[in-house]
């Protein structure tokens, strides 16, 4: 699959409907890519698009965001819309709208952003996942970075030190161009988050993190129950 050429500097936008209708998906998709080529749908009507940074007023984000909202709007089709300069700022912008408006996480405001943002907000988890999280006094995206790669591994595996860089600010994934065939449009799967270990190992991982958090952090830093 193709994806863009990285050298420039661009903006990302995560466009998100309660609608999760297909009707007109094809006039759904040409409308995106009439903007930018680089359209990674998701489904129903959410999807990432790609900028690249522009000079002339015209280019402006916030243009470029009102002018696909009129289209949009043509389709009688409620958006929101988050704009970052990540996959993770994009999508966590517009879990904080309300439906039919925009959040620009601007470069300045992004640090602040990944570390007040609740892991209940924490874009692409699955609620078991944000429950451990909680469990382990870890309520704000930021507090992961703090937690030794190890313990991170142990519980959540490879993806949890995909976690952990996000919550440390780095979410190198680039839009991949994909848009689906109107024949048939199949949910995409969700990623694996957990190792393939039994209940009783990863109970028992759980325990000695929220260990290691409370020797390192105090008593009150994880409480986890294994009932």
């Amino acid at each position: 699959m193709k994806t863009p050429n990285k050298q420039k500097n661009r903006w990302i936008v995560y466009l998100n409907s309660p609608s999760r209708s297909a009707d007109r998906l094809d006039r759904f998709l040409e409308i995106l890519e009439s903007y930018t080529p680089w359209v990674e749908y998701r489904r129903g009507r959410t999807a990432y698009l790609e900028f690249e940074e522009g000079r002339g007023e015209e280019d402006h984000p916030l243009e470029i965001i009102g002018r696909l909202r009129k289209d949009l709007d043509g389709l009688g089709i409620p958006v929101s819309f988050g704009i970052g300069s990540t996959k993770l700022l994009a999508r966590a912008a517009a879990g904080l709208t309300d439906p039919g408006e925009s959040l620009w996480i601007l470069p300045q405001g992004e640090e602040d952003l990944i570390q007040g943002l609740s892991v209940e907000l924490w874009p692409g988890l699955y609620p078991k996942t944000i429950s451990q999280l909680l469990h382990l006094g870890i309520r704000r995206v930021g507090e992961l970075a703090r937690i030794d790669p190890f313990w991170v591994k142990r519980v959540w595996g490879d993806r949890g030190l995909v976690m952990r860089e996000q919550a440390r600010g780095f979410d190198p994934r680039p839009v991949t161009r994909r848009v689906p065939s109107l024949e048939l449009t199949p949910l995409l799967p969700q990623p694996r988050l957990f190792p393939p270990q039994g209940k009783t190992e990863k109970l028992k991982v759980l325990s000695h993190l929220a260990a290691f958090l409370r020797d390192k952090y105090g008593e009150t830093a994880a409480k986890y129950s294994l009932e």
